[in-house]
């Protein structure tokens, strides 16, 4: 009976030190997840949430939440994200996994109301025998960036017609005096100096 007891005591106390250090990793993890930057979703293989933080609810739900869209634990992420773009990237990681890949991860961008545009990467959660236990989103706002994007392609598109413009000016000007040695100084000098003009 003292060996039972004892035997007993062991146990729990191995329990309770599992017990501390699970909760210990957990408040760990929260306090890891709470300082990102990037929204986080951890999700199972039927895409139920187990496991958020603010961020990536303040992408998901934004100001204009519409019926249906919004996280909480065992909601699906198929109810805020596309499914179909889902669908495709998980297809794509078992295909590598099945190649013998490892570092998985496959991205996507998706669009949200009100112009919001998120890039989503999604990495799978794998057991030591490769199988796959479920996923983790991680979501980023990349509206601005696309919208500076745009912005810095129509001004390089703009530098680059007004060179084209100057340097085509110069070209007919050099190829007019080239075309005709025999000019006198004057015209010649008219074109030198539409060259210099177009330079500066």
């Amino acid at each position: 009976a003292q060996r039972y007891e004892s035997l007993r005591d062991d146990v729990e106390a191995r329990i309770q030190q599992a017990g501390a250090a699970l909760e210990e990793e957990r408040n760990t993890l929260a306090a890891l997840m709470s300082n990102l930057t990037q929204g986080v979703l951890v999700c199972n293989l039927e895409g139920r949430i187990l496991l958020y933080n603010q961020r990536a609810r303040t992408l998901l739900e934004g100001s204009e939440l519409r019926s249906g869209e919004w996280i909480g634990l065992g909601r699906s992420v198929y109810g805020v994200l596309d499914a179909n773009r889902i669908a495709h990237a998980l297809l794509n990681i078992d295909y590598r996994l099945q190649q013998g890949e490892t570092g998985l991860m496959a991205s996507f961008a998706v669009a949200r109301p009100g112009g919001q545009l998120l890039n989503v990467h999604l990495v799978p959660v794998l057991d030591n025998d490769d199988t796959v236990l479920g996923h983790i989103f991680t979501l980023e706002d990349i509206t601005r960036r696309v919208g500076t994007e745009n912005r810095l392609g129509v001004l390089l598109k703009s530098l680059s017609e007004g060179y084209r413009s100057a340097v085509t000016g110069i070209r007919a000007a050099v190829e007019t005096v080239l075309a005709y040695p025999e000019m006198d100084d004057a015209g010649r000098q008219k074109f030198l100096e539409a060259i210099r003009d177009e330079a500066l």
